[in-house]
Order: C-alpha cells, then sequence, then structure tokens
C-alpha cells in the first residue's frame, strides 16, 4: 500500500504506512459497515430507546451516507409487534444498504422474514463459559445451529453464524462448533464476537488470522468496548482480513457499548488506509442526530464527535497561533485531522480564562461585526458566569449573551 500519510484532510503518522508495519497486514479488498444502532445492541444501551419515526430516520441518514448494511431487528425476547412493524416499515424505503437481523430462534427467523431482511446473524456461543446449558454435547450445539441455518437457507436468506465469546474460547471447541457447523449448511459469513469485551488488538488480530487458516468464508467481528478497546480491535480485525465489522453509532450498547462507527470509520482511513466509501463529513451530523433522538449523552471530548474534540484554548496564544494557521492554510497541521473531515467545525471556548482575542475570533467565525463596547460587554458577561459557575458555556449560551448584547 502506498503512504497515504499525507491528505488534503490530515496528517496521519508515516510510521502507519512503513513497509515493515503494512508486511504484516492482509487487509480485504473492501471493507463494509454493518450498523447495529437499531436493534438490540444500539437499543442495549439502558435508556436509549428510540420511536418509529426515529428509528426511520436514522435508516434513511445511515443509508444517505454510504453505510454497507443495517441492523433493523435482533431484539431479546419478548418482541413488541411495534419492533416488527417499524423493521417492516424500513425494509420498504427502497434502501441501498443491505437489511440484517440477529437471531437465536425458528421465531427470530420467521420474524426477520416477515421483515424482509436480506440476512440472518445466528447466534452459538463457542465458549464454555457462555453456554446454557454448558454441558450440553458439541454435536447437540452443532444440530440445533444446522436446523436453524438450514430453514433460513431454504427461505433465501444469507446466513452467517455469530460465534459469540469465542474470544474467551477452548480454541479445539471453537474450531470443532464453526467447522462442523460449516461442513454441513455451507455458512457464508463467519462472525467472531467479543461478547465481553476483554480481547487486545494483538490477540483480535491473531484470532482472525487463525480461523482464516482453516476457513474461507468472509469474516465479520463484534467488538465491545468492556475494556475500551473496541475500536482498536475491530481495526485490528481488519489489518488481519475482517471484511465486515459491526458498529453503533456514538458506540452506544449495553454495559460499555461497542465499537463506534464513526471512530472505526476514521481510524480505518487515516491509520490504516482503508476508506469504506461512505460520507464522512456526515459524520458529526448523524452522531448529534442519534443523541438527540435517545437522549444519550456523548462525552463532551469523545473523538471524531465529541462538541470539543475541536475546541481550543480561550488564551491569547491558542487564539493566535490558531489565526496563523488559517491565516497560513495550514490549519491540518494544528488538527488530527480537519474538523470539516467529519462535518465538524473548529471552536474557541468561552471558559474562565476568556481573552477579548477570543470573542471577536468567534464572532469573527459568525460573521458578527459589532463595536469594541460590545466586545466588552460580551467579554465581561462571559467572564461572570464562567468563573461564577466554574464551566465552559455552551454555544447556545454563548449566542444568547451575543444577541442581548449586539440587539439591544
Amino acid at each position: 500500500m502506498a503512504d497515504e500519510s499525507e491528505h488534503s484532510m490530515y496528517y496521519a503518522s508515516p510510521f502507519n504506512f512503513d513497509p515493515t508495519v503494512q508486511e504484516t497486514f492482509q487487509l480485504p479488498d473492501t471493507v463494509e459497515i454493518l450498523d447495529l444502532t437499531l436493534d438490540e445492541n444500539g437499543e442495549g444501551m439502558v435508556g436509549a430507546y428510540l420511536t418509529g419515526d426515529q428509528k426511520i430516520a436514522i435508516a434513511k441518514m445511515l443509508d444517505e451516507m454510504g453505510i454497507h448494511r443495517i441492523g433493523t431487528l435482533g431484539f431479546p425476547a419478548p418482541v413488541s409487534r411495534e419492533e416488527v412493524e417499524i423493521a417492516k416499515e424500513i425494509s420498504t424505503l427502497g434502501l441501498h444498504a443491505k437489511l440484517e437481523s440477529l437471531a437465536s430462534t425458528r421465531e427470530d427467523i420467521e420474524r426477520a422474514l416477515e421483515c424482509n431482511v436480506w440476512g440472518v446473524i445466528i447466534r452459538k456461543p463457542v465458549s464454555a463459559l457462555y453456554m446454557v446449558p454448558a454441558d450440553q454435547p458439541v454435536k447437540q450445539k452443532i444440530d440445533d445451529f444446522v436446523a436453524l441455518a438450514s430453514y433460513a437457507k431454504e427461505k433465501g436468506l444469507h446466513v452467517a453464524h455469530m460465534a459469540q465469546d469465542v474470544t474467551r474460547a477452548n480454541s479445539t471447541m471453537a474450531q470443532d462448533i464453526i467447522l462442523g457447523i460449516h461442513e454441513r449448511v455451507g455458512l457464508d459469513e463467519l462472525c467472531l464476537t467479543d461478547s465481553q469485551g476483554v480481547a487486545t488488538p494483538f490477540g483480535m488480530k491473531h484470532l482472525v488470522e487463525w480461523v482464516r487458516q482453516w476457513l474461507d468464508i468472509p469474516i465479520q467481528v463484534h467488538c465491545h468496548n468492556h475494556i475500551g478497546l473496541g475500536v482498536a480491535n475491530a481495526c485490528a480485525a481488519v489489518s488481519a482480513g475482517a471484511a465486515v465489522v459491526h458498529t453503533t453509532v456514538c458506540g452506544q450498547g449495553h454495559y460499555a457499548g461497542m465499537a463506534a462507527l464513526e471512530e472505526v470509520a476514521v481510524a480505518l482511513k487515516i491509520g490504516f488506509g482503508v476508506d469504506i466509501g461512505i460520507h464522512y463529513d456526515r459524520l458529526y451530523e448523524l452522531a448529534q442526530r442519534v443523541e438527540s433522538f435517545t437522549g444519550i449523552s456523548m462525552q463532551p471530548h469523545k473523538a471524531v464527535v465529541g462538541d470539543q474534540a475541536f475546541v481550543k484554548s480561550e488564551e491569547i496564544k491558542d487564539i493566535n497561533a490558531l489565526i496563523d494557521v488559517t491565516r497560513e492554510g495550514l490549519e491540518k497541521k494544528w488538527f488530527p485531522f480537519l474538523p470539516e473531515f467529519v462535518g465538524n467545525k473548529s471552536r474557541v471556548r468561552m471558559a474562565q480564562k476568556v481573552t477579548r482575542e477570543a470573542v471577536e475570533y468567534n464572532l469573527a467565525e459568525r460573521g458578527i461585526e459589532t463595536s469594541s463596547q460590545n466586545i466588552e460587554e460580551i467579554v465581561k458577561r462571559v467572564r461572570e458566569i464562567t468563573r461564577r459557575e466554574r464551566r465552559v458555556l455552551s454555544d447556545n449560551e454563548f449566542r444568547s449573551i451575543i444577541d442581548d448584547v449586539v440587539k439591544r
């Protein structure tokens, strides 16, 4: 792969593209995203309930952005008629994305068929730590899966095996189950699942490489984020040849969530030179929409789409530096990547050390011209609030101060 460390929107690390690093990779020809924000993975986050209209809006936006696959169903039992009807409506929208559903039972597959999905991902644990009942013979586990998969294939569904908890499994037993299933039913894809989010990138890369030695079908990966390595594990899996990555917007999900769509997309592009072919400049908008729908707030410093991901200090030294790089067209040296790459923008925060220069910069960004007296009044009000309450002003609060001072 060519050195892609310099791009119009960023400077990546040249170490990423050093031949000694690149020769360890087995990157697939294409990488697809299966986003699970709308199924049990996204809504598995406590309080992240989405209405039907909200799900439809998110599905449309994911599709407009070029997301390749969307999970529309797969809730833990009991599954309501409302959930089924929403998934059915999404299937009528004429989306380009392939629609998929998670399944564990024949009833799940019946619902998937009713919702007109393209494929099902049938869950079957391959770890003794994750099996219920734990003492069920391997042959029985294979037989149970084959019965479901055979039925799904008869109905024309694309079938993947979600090998749950494979990262904690005994390798021999996991291989016996996966191969036993594939030999009898002919899997379309295999999903390697870090169900408890305990793998490292090194372990995940090794796992994908190991599986590809004895199984020649596309590999999906489903990485949870319980020790903070979800995105790193997903990218490591891609470097070993995984072709499909499961994500949720903002990393939402039960416990500590999943690999975040926006972070995986940008990390693959900047870190590995892998362009997944989406509209990156809508990632911030997507995150904002999901946040507003679910009411689940992102931490302000969240990578890629956090409100402070491109915020600079209000101190004079930073304002002057920001003005200099803007004037010289060197912004991409100032940021890890230009905020416009993901549809965001740089900001100067309005906080306790606010200066006149900071206020002037923010006014200029908004295209607002006003008197020196008004600028001094804005500075005064910002300082009063931020020092009294020891916090950063929101954009809306700053806008209100401007409106009050400039329009009075």
